[in-house]
């Protein structure tokens, strides 16, 4: 037996590399390596049969050839045709077989043995094998890649000459929907690449029976779950969960952590708790669902540590006039239940408008990862963001304002909170300037700002001002972000939290 294998793994594309990063999570996997819709890699045979329990990974092939065929673009079709057939005798089926029992779990009449036995004979004396009762079903897929018209031949002759080649030499039964053996070819210009797929249905096919009109693939939510870095633990939330795929596969794939979903749609409800039902035989749940409206979430601040979600795509539903409307007023609720430092993970075909909506208020955002996805044919922008909390509400006894007052404005003499109506009996320090004054003010609560470029912007009274937040550190200011020179006192504003809402 081969002591290793070289694997390809079909993945959603964008997300390739999220996929060869749990390969090398979870596997001993070497050479790993991602290309354009698929990572490869090789395998000891002994970690095969673990290879299906992959959930960022759609379909898995052994691959056991791979060649050059030189002129194959260049060749007439009956040429070209005969020298792939004539390929066959250069694949290692040995492997292929061996490689597929390890991964189903299941053996094929005769095993890797046999056929071996059989291909001999056949290249030797050219005998055709019969085919029996125990002759196991196959059936040939090709896929050609690039431009399809460089070949004078069609994807369904090379499968049809292949696969008679294959009926000829091994006498399995030929069967187009029922079979047990999926042979691929893979045929990009001269090169010519032989395969077998090892998993009977498309792994992305689990965890859903209750479909809705825009279910996702739960290899897809898996990916996107992986973005957010889940560890044991954490709260994770699905806004706007529809049939409850991101929760579902979120559960059964990270069991220490605790996932929520919710919809205000009551049908959604019904799929999310069937499909939820269908997975879970356990009494204890790590799973949630409930109704409510994602623009107002019933939850207090600073309670989720992950948040992953798709966002309407204004295709199926609504439309990209809502989503103008919709995607800031989401963005700023999401930042108000997610902790500083907590991961948003979120999925839109509308890249124009949650661009915008999160340039709007970039000083609460970091951009970590950006993956442009595939999404049955749709171009869609996929976002990993950390909350950092620059915009949010103090809820600390005082809060302090650095401002930056003209002098037209007030009077760099007397008593400041005197001249600002509301704000009397305040601690305050001040700094005089050529133009003005510069300062610190103390008072307890909150107020509302707008923010404009590095500074926010707003009134006290009638005076306009500039400012920034700060708290009181131990009876000391701290240092504003511009590096302001103070008299007396430290300032320090590295504290993301210390800012306003």
């Amino acid at each position: 037996m081969t002591e290793s294998a070289h694997l390809y793994a079909a993945v959603i594309t964008g997300f390739e590399k999220v996929a060869s990063r749990e390969i090398s999570e979870k596997l001993p996997a070497t050479e790993c390596f991602s290309g354009r819709g698929n990572v490869r890699f090789c395998l000891d045979l002994n970690s095969v049969p673990d290879i299906l329990k992959l959930r960022s990974v759609d379909n898995l092939y052994v691959v056991f050839y791979e060649n050059e065929i030189v002129g194959l673009t260049d060749m007439e079709k009956e040429k070209a045709l005969k020298t792939i057939k004539q390929q066959l005798s250069y694949c290692n089926w040995e492997l292929a077989i061996d490689v597929y029992q390890l991964a189903q779990g299941k053996n094929i009449y005769g095993g890797s043995d046999l056929v071996v036995d059989q291909m001999r004979e056949f290249m030797r004396e050219g005998k055709r094998c019969e085919v029996t009762e125990n002759s196991p079903k196959f059936r040939v897929t090709c896929k050609r890649c690039g431009e399809k018209e460089i070949h004078t031949f069609s994807s369904m002759d090379a499968a049809s000459k292949f696969g008679a080649e294959i009926n000829n030499a091994f006498g399995w039964k030929c069967s187009v929907k029922e079979f047990d053996i999926e042979v691929v070819l893979r045929i990009e210009k001269d090169n010519m690449t032989v395969m077998m797929a090892l998993n009977d249905e498309s792994l992305f096919k689990r965890n859903i029976c209750a479909y809705g009109p825009t279910t996702m693939r739960s290899t897809v939510c898996y990916c996107m779950l992986h973005l957010a870095s889940i560890k044991p633990g954490d709260v994770v939330m699905d806004s706007m969960c529809g049939g409850g795929s991101i929760p579902i596969e979120g559960a059964l794939a990270w069991n220490t952590a605790f996932f929520l979903g919710g919809d205000n749609h009551e049908s959604a409800m019904e799929r999310c708790k069937k499909n939820w039902s269908s997975n879970s035989s356990s009494t204890k749940s790590n799973c949630e669902f409930f109704n409510w409206d994602a623009t107002n979430l019933p939850l207090r601040e600073n309670c989720i540590d992950a948040l992953v979600t798709d966002l309407p795509f204004g295709k199926k539903i609504g439309s990209k006039t809502d989503n103008r409307l919709l995607y800031p007023i989401l963005l700023n609720e999401w930042k108000r239940v997610l902790r500083k430092g907590g991961r948003l993970v979120v999925m839109g075909h509308d890249k124009r408008t949650l661009e915008k909506a999160i340039l709007a208020d970039r000083s609460s955002w970091h951009i970590k990862a950006n993956h442009i996805v595939n999404m049955g044919g749709l171009q869609c922008l996929c976002l990993c963001l950390i909350n950092t909390k620059r915009f949010c509400r103090i809820l600390q006894d005082r809060v302090g304002l650095f401002l930056d007052l003209p002098t037209s404005s007030i009077s760099r003499r007397g008593n400041l909170p005197e001249q600002l109506p509301g704000l009397t009996g305040l601690e305050s320090r001040w700094q005089d300037q050529q133009n003005g004054m510069k300062g610190a003010v103390w008072f307890p609560g909150c107020t509302n700002f707008h923010r404009s470029e590095d500074s926010y912007n707003g009134r006290i009274g009638r005076i306009p001002i500039q400012m920034r937040a700060a708290t009181k550190w131990n009876g000391s200011f701290q240092r504003s972000m511009s590096g302001s020179a103070w008299s007396s006192g430290s300032i320090d504003f590295q504290n993301s939290e210390s800012t306003f809402q």
